[in-house]
């Protein structure tokens, strides 16, 4: 098993080897209109880049992730994330539902995909995404390379961004008695506003810096509970 300080080390060699990238599409990223299948965790599907490091391959091998799918679903239910570490790699047009105790959480090469997770206890990684929506719940959020991506968090420090453009913040908007339940139990049940102090790197002047802003409301996806796929997931053992 890979732990916690392990899986943000190997994050941030992972993001350190892989080239800067240029491309960007449009915020929201949602599913593909055509009817994706579920997954389970574990299967690795087309090959992963290259860069991926052998401590986060090793957790998808170990059926801690999902790596190089293409238009699916794929959920992870609480007994299923067993308070373990977890990571997503090379994935476009998903649609992810990882709703459970997470330690670290890692994403890399994520484009045009919706996920949904958390609690996650200590930090949430992620790298090379493009036209995504995140929906999380995590103690840190760092963001390096995201382009025109949604955030929707509920947090306990300021995010950080890095390399970062057209990054929009809005406050977590999963709902129900069991995410909520989950959130009080890892103390992430308090709406702090976080969300909104975003800490750019890349940004030194005293002015707000250009490569972030708040979601307008009438922007924003209105609150929801689980749908269906996620609650689907319930009984399934991970691969």
């Amino acid at each position: 098993r890979v732990k916690g300080a392990d899986l943000a080390s190997a994050a941030t060699a992972a993001a350190d080897a892989q080239a800067p990238s240029n491309g960007s599409s449009d915020a929201g990223g949602g599913a593909h209109a055509h009817r994706p299948q579920e997954q389970q965790a574990g299967s690795t599907g087309q090959q992963g880049p290259p860069t991926a490091s052998p401590e986060l391959l090793a957790l998808v091998q170990s059926g801690r992730g999902f790596m190089g799918k293409r238009d699916q679903v794929l959920c992870c239910s609480a007994a299923q994330l067993a308070s373990q570490d977890f990571v997503l790699l090379n994935l476009e047009g998903c649609t992810v539902y990882l709703i459970g105790h997470m330690p670290a959480l890692r994403m890399t090469g994520l484009r045009n995909c919706r996920v949904f997770a958390g609690p996650v206890t200590g930090a949430s990684f992620m790298d090379d995404v493009q036209g995504c929506t995140f929906v999380l719940a995590s103690y840190q959020v760092r963001i390096h390379r995201a382009a025109s991506c949604d955030f929707y968090l509920r947090v306990r420090s300021r995010p950080i961004i890095e390399h970062t453009q057209g990054a929009r913040f809005a406050p977590f908007n999963l709902c129900g008695a069991d995410v909520e339940a989950l959130l009080k139990a890892h103390r992430l049940d308090e709406d702090n506003e976080l969300y909104q102090t975003v800490d750019d790197f890349g940004w030194i002047k005293a002015v707000h810096s250009p490569n972030w802003s708040v979601l307008p409301e009438q922007e924003r996806l209105p609150s929801s509970p689980l749908p269906q796929e996620a609650l689907a997931a319930e009984g399934h053992n991970a691969s």
